[in-house]
Order: structure tokens, then C-alpha cells, then sequence
């Protein structure tokens, strides 16, 4: 759970950075230095949250492997003895199911939800009021939304990103090897 706990706060760390950078120059008179100044802070903090993507990533990248791995053969387990079993046992494993069911969801909702909120920045900026700013100020805004469209990713090991999508392939896989443990 503190590895999931690090996934949200990068995600609504970005999404706070999404809403700062959607209101910058809303409502204000600033002269253009101090629209440099807030936006050099805005890019000062997308900077460092790539940054801390790009560490947690590195950093975790073998947890979510192992996370991957053994889920998915804890839920063909589970799975095989809840078809086997009509005691009353059916229900514990049935409980247990649903346990291992939500734990990978969440893994692949929190994941998925910092790739999208590390491309929603873009949205961001373009909602802000870029087309008010100087020549300087725009081409920092610009490079700003290059940088926001490449998605920042929390990989599975060495294999591929871990999404929503990766949380449907791993229940496909635990399918899998239910068929292979029947027989």
C-alpha cells in the first residue's frame, strides 16, 4: 500500500499542477517579468515531478513485476480451489478472490492515473491564457507543452507500462492458468 500511496500522491501532485498551470494568468494583472516569474515556478515544478516519476519508476519498477507475477498466480489459485470446493470454505476463497481482484485494480487504476494526468498537463496549459503572453513567455509554454505530451509511465520490470489495460491482461493470464490447473 505505500507503493500505491506514492503512485496517488505523484497523481494528484500533477493534477494540482494541471489546475495551477489552467489558471495561470486568469484574473490577474501581472506585467510580463512577473508572468516569467510564476512561469518559471509552474515549469520548475513539472520539472521536478518528471523527475520524481522517473525515481519512482526506477525505483519501483521491480515491485510492480513481482506484484504482477504473484497476483497473478494467487488469483488462479484461488480461482481453481473455489471451483473445486462446495464446503463452506467457498465463501473465504470467494472473499479472498474479490481481495486479489481489487488489490490489482487499484495497482492498475493508480498507475494508469499518473500516465493520464502527466499528458492532461498539456490540456492545462492550453486552457490557461497562453495567447495573452509575450514572444519569450510563449516559447517557454511551448517547449512546457512538448514536455507534458510525452506520458510518464510505471513500468512492469523491464516489460511495459502498467495501465488499466495490464490489470485486464493480468486476469487473462490468471484465466489462463486456472485452464491449465483444471486439467
Amino acid at each position: 500500500m505505500v507503493v500505491v500511496t506514492l503512485f496517488v500522491f505523484a497523481a494528484s501532485q500533477l493534477r494540482v499542477l494541471k489546475i495551477r498551470i489552467s489558471k495561470y494568468g486568469q484574473g490577474r494583472d501581472m506585467n510580463d517579468e512577473q508572468k516569467k516569474v510564476v512561469l518559471k515556478q509552474l515549469i520548475a515544478k513539472h520539472l521536478y515531478l518528471i523527475g520524481f516519476i522517473k525515481n519512482l519508476n526506477n525505483r519501483t519498477k521491480y515491485i510492480l513485476l513481482m506484484e504482477y507475477l504473484l497476483s497473478s498466480v494467487d488469483l488462479s489459485s484461488v480461482a481453481v480451489n473455489l471451483a473445486k470446493e462446495t464446503t463452506i470454505q467457498t465463501i473465504w476463497h470467494f472473499i479472498f478472490f474479490l481481495l486479489l481482484f481489487l488489490q490489482i485494480m487499484i495497482m492498475a487504476w493508480t498507475t494508469n492515473e499518473v500516465k493520464l494526468q502527466s499528458v492532461a498537463i498539456a490540456d492545462g496549459i492550453y486552457n490557461s491564457d497562453w495567447y495573452t503572453l509575450n514572444k519569450e513567455n510563449a516559447k517557454l509554454i511551448h517547449i512546457m507543452i512538448l514536455r507534458a505530451q510525452r506520458p510518464l509511465v510505471l513500468t512492469i520490470g523491464p516489460f511495459g507500462p502498467m495501465t488499466t489495460e495490464t490489470g485486464v491482461k493480468i486476469l487473462k493470464v490468471a484465466y489462463s492458468y486456472v485452464s491449465i490447473m483444471k486439467q
